[in-house]
């Protein structure tokens, strides 16, 4: 297992398999937790078990990024550390984890947008230069044309290149996809509920020929924000929707709302 997110349940699930060559598509609507789970991977693969891993991030979302892996190793929530307004000993505490964090075997590459050859060339540069031992990029929608669907021709290209370049490089890829829809709040929940997203995506071509694992992620929570009497659970539920090297079902982690971190639920 080259990735891990430190959730033993969702590690078993959804990373135990992420070997040399396999590609893991997390996809959701926005707000879901998929930079947060990419925070979990970075604090578990480079961090507690010490791997080399690259991370290609758009636009500036390196800045963004940093604050909040900052916030996870520090113990800081993250909106004070924003803010900037920090007691003695989380000062303390913000000083170790910089220099935790810059001593990480972490590679991060930047740039506001990949074609498919920018693509394989940030790869291969992060195996030959780095030796990265997986690759996790973050929001891979912004690498096709703002506002087009995730259905597009546009996107099938890039989850096939993202697959070509796993198995071409020996290396497992892990790529977090916001799935924009129209739909309100009300229809995406019931969308979520009966697997409409995950159902999509698998009917798409480079999905069923590429993807080697498929998740879809989905917070309850986040259809009733605007409900004062709504009382929230916490949790968010991983759909392994699609597992060509392991099991699929579900898998609920907890969110800590300050260190935004899943973590494993209450019992």
């Amino acid at each position: 297992m080259a990735l891990g997110c430190g959730l033993e349940h969702l590690d078993d699930m959804l990373l135990a398999n992420t070997y040399g060559g396999v590609l893991v598509l997390a996809a959701s609507r926005p707000g879901m937790g998929k930079t947060a789970f990419v925070t979990n991977i970075v604090r578990r693969t480079a961090g507690d078990l010490g791997r080399p891993l690259g991370l290609l991030l758009a636009g500036s979302a390196t800045e963004v990024f940093a604050r909040r892996l900052l916030a996870a190793f520090a113990s800081i929530p993250l909106r004070r550390l924003c803010r900037a307004h920090l007691e003695d000993q989380e000062k303390k505490r913000l000083r170790r984890a910089l220099k935790t964090v810059a001593a990480l075997p972490l590679h991060v590459m930047e740039t506001p947008g990949f074609s498919p050859e920018e693509i394989r060339a940030a790869a291969e540069q992060l195996k030959a230069r780095d030796n990265v031992a997986a690759i996790v990029v973050d929001h891979l929608e912004t690498w096709w044309e703002h506002n087009e669907m995730v259905t597009s021709s546009r996107a099938d290209g890039i989850i096939t290149v993202l697959k070509e370049i796993a198995c071409d490089l020996d290396m497992p890829i892990l790529a977090t996809v916001n799935v924009a829809c129209p739909w309100t709040p009300r229809q995406a929940r019931n969308y979520a509920r009966n697997g409409f997203f995950a159902q999509a995506l698998c009917r798409m071509e480079s999905v069923t020929r590429c993807a080697d694992i498929l998740s879809v992620i989905d917070c309850e929570d986040a259809y009733h924000m605007a409900e004062p009497n709504y009382t929230a659970t916490g949790l968010t539920t991983f759909l392994i929707a699609r597992n060509s090297l392991g099991p699929t079902g579900l898998v609920n982690v907890a969110m800590d709302p300050d260190l935004c971190l899943f973590v494993a639920p209450d019992p």
